[in-house]
């Protein structure tokens, strides 16, 4: 594998999503019961838009209209105080979307009162310090670990302390956390480093007591389920690995997974009553895990 082969895979990928984004700047999301997404859905997700910036984030040749377009998008579904929902369904409003949406917002310069929608939400924390999923007190008290982090990285954001959240999520990952397995709300089982090794380096450093050796020594020797898994492998090996990098094992069958379109095959991002994900999402980790070998 060549730079110029890496380098033409993503720019192949990218024009794949410039293509695919929605004229209302949001990207394609689908449901299935079959975890493979047979026979599957369409649904209007802001969550799906949400997803591809956040592994854009710092991809060289992101068009800026892509990103505008789709923050645009993000605004869009916001409601005016200040809950997002995961889609159009009827269904409660949920902390993941809220946090990770609005942290997004934050970054893009969209002007709102960050300060007062983070307050609100760490109103929720429970007595074991973790955040539930679900917005309203008639709601399940579902924990996902992967939600816990998104609201981590916007109430640290704006001031408020997570100490004692980050040393839970700090033991999850530690102890209960085994790379064969997704969460309650995120199929892949690398999800969980993933979705950390989007935070602020010193969040992920605090996350594993500044050592990811244990987490990556974990990704490197259990197989990857799916090219989506695959590439949040690559992406937390290059960002958490210290001096270890992505074998070439890992990497040379994602390339190989690219499909004529210049975009990957879809796969199950998240999970609940059932499977949601489109090759719209699994395009965008792609490109980040291969963006993150450029020039290695």
């Amino acid at each position: 594998m060549t730079v110029n082969a890496l380098r033409e895979a993503l720019r192949h990928a990218l024009a794949f999503l410039a293509d695919a984004q929605k004229a209302d700047g949001g990207f394609r999301l689908a449901f299935s019961s079959s975890q493979s997404l047979q026979r599957a859905s369409d649904v209007a997700s802001p969550f799906a838009a949400a997803i591809v910036l956040l592994a854009l984030d710092g991809v060289a040749g992101v068009s800026p209209q892509l990103r505008a377009r789709a923050i645009a998008h993000l605004i869009s579904k916001r409601e005016k105080n200040g809950l997002i929902r995961f889609c159009d369904f009827p269904i409660e409003p949920d902390y993941d979307d809220i946090c990770l949406i609005h942290s997004l917002l934050q970054d893009a310069n969209v002007a709102l009162d960050y300060r007062r929608i983070a307050r609100r939400v760490a109103s929720a924390r429970g007595d074991d310090d973790l955040f539930p999923t679900w917005v309203g007190s008639g709601s399940p008290r579902d924990v996902d670990p992967i939600v816990n982090v998104n609201i981590v990285r916007f109430l640290d954001r704006n001031g408020i302390d997570c100490t004692t959240t980050v040393a839970r999520l700090r033991t999850i990952v530690a102890q209960k956390w085994n790379a064969r397995e997704g969460t309650r709300y995120y199929t892949p089982p690398a999800s969980l480093p993933w979705m950390i090794s989007t935070l602020p380096t010193r969040l992920r450093a605090q996350l594993a007591d500044g050592d990811h050796s244990a987490l990556c020594a974990k990704l490197a020797t259990t197989p990857p389920l799916s090219p989506l898994d695959r590439a949040m492998r690559v992406i937390c090996l290059n960002r958490l690995g210290g001096a270890e990098r992505p074998p070439i094992a890992l990497l040379a069958p994602l390339l190989d997974a690219q499909q004529r379109d210049g975009g990957w095959p879809a796969d199950a991002f998240f999970c609940g009553d059932r499977f949601w994900g489109s090759r719209e999402l699994t395009t965008a980790v792609a490109v980040s895990a291969l963006s993150s070998c450029d020039g290695e």
